[in-house]
């Protein structure tokens, strides 16, 4: 019966799109952006939270970083932006659920789309994009 209320499910994932598992932890933690970086659009958490306490892997980290476009090596100044990013917490309206096969996916009560993307990844890709660029610059 509880089964009957969850959201659907989005399309099977396939590996062209499968977002990496996100750790379900959430702690302080402050990940600071080096200097002579632009600051993060307003709205976009900069503060990751973990419940259980545990910092993210390294793991965790590069697979997060690649998902979102970075090199762990060449774009090693932007890996405190990939840890927001991975840590990031579910905007108003949002709602985490796992589908059959305990795949975490995202349902948006004003829309009505489930994604198995977190639904501030796109804004964090933009933003990359935006520091990336003003490092060549």
């Amino acid at each position: 019966a509880a089964a009957a209320l969850l959201p659907p499910a989005p399309k099977p994932m396939t590996p062209a799109h499968e977002a990496p598992v996100r750790p379900r932890r959430r702690v302080p933690s402050t990940q600071a952006l080096p200097a002579g970086l632009p600051p993060p659009p307003p709205g976009l958490p900069t503060a990751t939270l973990f419940e259980d306490g545990a910092e993210p892997t390294a793991a965790e980290i590069r697979e997060y970083s690649a998902y979102l476009g970075l090199d762990p090596v060449e774009d090693r100044a932007l890996l405190p932006v990939a840890i927001w990013a991975l840590c990031a917490p579910l905007p108003a309206g949002c709602s985490a659920h796992d589908d059959k096969a305990g795949n975490e996916y995202f349902f948006n009560t004003h829309t009505g789309v489930s994604s198995y993307e977190h639904p501030l990844d796109a804004q964090y890709k933009a933003y990359l994009q935006v520091c990336k660029q003003a490092q060549i610059e």
